[in-house]
């Protein structure tokens, strides 16, 4: 009876923590912060008190530990096999070892050779093509990712354990995660495609904008810059989209369909990322919140920049943390690939360095490394990233009043007066703290306005995995999320105060709020399952499917439902002009004359899917009726 006591009370304590912090979510959904404050701390302390003298598990029993050595090799379903470093024979291996390394040596000099004339021909005012420049860059980053292992000589090293295992093999048990993982991206694939035409309804300025600029490089690819002063963002987010128009035409899906993709690739990144901290089913219960997360759909069905942060962020974090705990030059190296990739895409983040500025301080505080070699992998890492970003940092510094354009007018040091600065930031980092379970986004582009970007059941997960997270702050992987979301909040919190909260400038913080949803159902299951009741025992898988299945519709049914049949979402997508353009090319090809109101006289949507129409402006009294004299056939 006594060794039953203890699955018993923390049973009890997940239980109670659930309830506490659902009715603590309910009040604060029904603006009542005052009374959901005494039910939210008393069911985070219990929460916090279930785990706080147990190793946080996964449900498949994995061996993973994230609560007391979070620098040790996580136990995965599938990885290769650890490589033997004991040579077989020992001077053959150091001539392989020494040639490998000279070959990487190599190749990073002539990455960088390659780079320098890439900077070079971005760097001309006048240029009749930077094709040059972009293949330049193109092989440096080829080379530069290819000789980053070489150096170590892994690349030697994986051959070896191939050969001596006589090839690859894999058993069905390891490839289970890669077949559920693929079976979520296929329902994320679904979810982000169906109806992709209608729905939204309009295709939005900013949509047409970077549908224009792609269908520009396809007409002349040599004249791609690295910088498009129209979406002031970097070139590199519409390069997918000018392939998409080269091989099937210009539509209002084809921006969207890019932005599917880079979705997808997003929820495989947070697999990735939360595999890595707390264990593969962890990591597949995240990727399936991303996948079903309506923030993260929202913003996979329009063809715009935001999505890609989720994406950046989460891999960024992934390999931070892995050269963390494999103290690799090479990891740095790659983890400073991904930082400076990260630079060509959303504006949000740039603001992702402190997030990966605060894991390597905690593992410098925690771990205590040898402070030279750390230094030292740090440098590699910070080096690479601004290889990467190389393009993007020449132009920001040869063109900063036009990189820094978009941020300066937004930002709320320009908009505000000085003495109401301090006051506009404290009422802004409120109102982004309460968009998860209060008040959401007010655009309707981006949300339902007013709408809690999260759903009943996630807000709870994301509280009691906040309260855990900061309970565990030695464990470098749990404590980064609270940081993460906050860091990653700021650069809505930043800008225009009218527009906060703003989910679009926030959209990194989807893989955080999902590792940490995903952390707490992890524990529910564990304290279920650990109960001395069978019946519980019993219902607890069950339990867990309800509660993924019930999140999943949800979110599902109040995109395409509810969001989807708002009359202010459907209006906010230039809508007017996509159903007028719809119009013009029909009556076009049926030889009617088109005469129009004059606020579409320079649509862009309606010029782009119309395909430059031919109408007249209707000049009301003097132009109506029509005089048949005036039309055309």
């Amino acid at each position: 009876m006594r060794n039953s006591e203890p699955g018993a009370l923390r049973f009890v304590l997940v239980a109670s923590a659930f309830v506490l912090c659902g009715l603590a979510v309910y009040l604060i959904r029904d603006n009542n912060l005052r009374w959901a404050v005494a039910p939210l701390v008393v069911g985070v302390g219990a929460m916090v008190l279930s785990v706080s003298r147990r190793q946080l598990s996964t449900p498949a029993n994995s061996s993973t530990n994230v609560s007391t050595c979070p620098s040790e090799p996580v136990q995965l379903s599938l990885r290769m096999p650890q490589i033997d470093d004991s040579p077989v024979e020992a001077q053959p291996k150091i001539r392989v070892r020494v040639t490998e390394f000279n070959l990487g040596a190599a190749g990073i000099l002539l990455s960088g050779l390659l780079l320098g004339l890439s900077l070079r021909e971005f760097g001309l005012e006048e240029v009749e093509s930077r094709t040059l420049a972009w293949y330049s860059y193109g092989a440096s980053m080829i080379i530069l990712i290819v000789s980053l292992p070489t150096i170590e000589g892994r690349w030697t090293a994986v051959w070896q354990a191939i050969r001596h295992r006589d090839g690859l093999h894999f058993s069905l048990n390891a490839l289970m995660p890669w077949l559920m993982l693929a079976g979520i991206l296929t329902l994320g694939a679904g979810l982000r495609l169906y109806n992709l035409e209608d729905l939204p309804a309009g295709l939005w300025f900013d949509e047409a904008d970077n549908l224009l600029q792609a269908r520009e490089i396809v007409r002349d690819p040599g004249n791609l810059k690295v910088y498009v002063p129209s979406t002031n963002l970097p070139s590199m987010f519409l390069m997918p989209i000018a392939v998409l128009i080269k091989l099937g035409g210009l539509a209002i899906t084809t921006g969207r369909l890019a932005s599917v993709a880079f979705g997808l690739l997003g929820i495989v990144t947070a697999f990735l990322f939360v595999r890595f901290i707390l264990g593969t089913w962890p990591g597949l219960i995240a990727a399936f919140l991303v996948t079903v997360m309506r923030w993260d759909i929202n913003w996979s069905r329009i063809g715009m920049h935001g999505i890609t942060a989720p994406l950046f962020a989460a891999l960024t974090a992934y390999l931070t943390l892995r050269a963390l705990r494999s103290e690799r030059i090479s990891d740095y190296g790659f983890a400073g690939v991904s930082l400076g990739l990260s630079m060509w895409f959303y504006t949000s983040l740039r603001m992702f360095p402190l997030v990966v500025g605060f894991l390597l301080l905690h593992h410098l505080i925690f771990q205590r490394p040898v402070i030279r070699d750390f230094i030292g992998r740090v440098t590699v890492m910070t080096l690479v990233a601004l290889v990467v970003a190389a393009p993007v940092v020449q132009f920001a510094i040869d063109e900063s009043e036009q990189f820094f354009a978009r941020a300066d007018t937004t930002s709320v040091f320009t908009l505000a007066p000085r003495d109401q600065v301090a006051d506009r930031l404290q009422d802004s980092l409120v109102q982004h703290a309460l968009m998860f379970h209060a008040k959401g986004d007010p655009n309707p582009r981006h949300n339902i306005p007013g709408e809690p970007m999260l759903d009943f059941l996630s807000g709870i997960l994301m509280l009691l995995g906040l309260g855990i997270a900061l309970w565990r702050w030695r464990d470098i992987a749990l404590i980064s999320l609270p940081f993460w979301v906050f860091f990653m909040i700021l650069p809505g919190v930043l800008t225009v105060p009218w527009e906060a909260p703003q989910s679009l400038r926030a959209i990194s913080v989807i893989p955080a709020v999902a590792a940490m949803c995903a952390l707490v159902i992890t524990v529910i299951w564990s304290a279920g399952r650990s109960a001395p009741w069978v019946s519980i025992r019993r219902a607890t898988t069950p339990f867990v499917l309800a509660l993924l299945g019930t999140i999943a519709y949800l979110n599902v049914d109040t995109y395409f439902g509810e969001q989807a049949d708002n009359p202010e979402v459907f209006a906010s997508f230039s809508t007017d002009e996509t159903l007028m353009s719809r119009h013009m090319t029909e009556q076009q090809r049926r030889g009617y004359s088109i005469w129009v109101s004059r606020q579409f006289l320079f649509g862009l949507t309606s010029t782009l899917l119309a395909n430059h129409p031919r109408f007249e402006i209707i000049k009301a009294p003097e132009t109506i009726p029509l005089d048949s004299a005036l039309v055309w056939r």
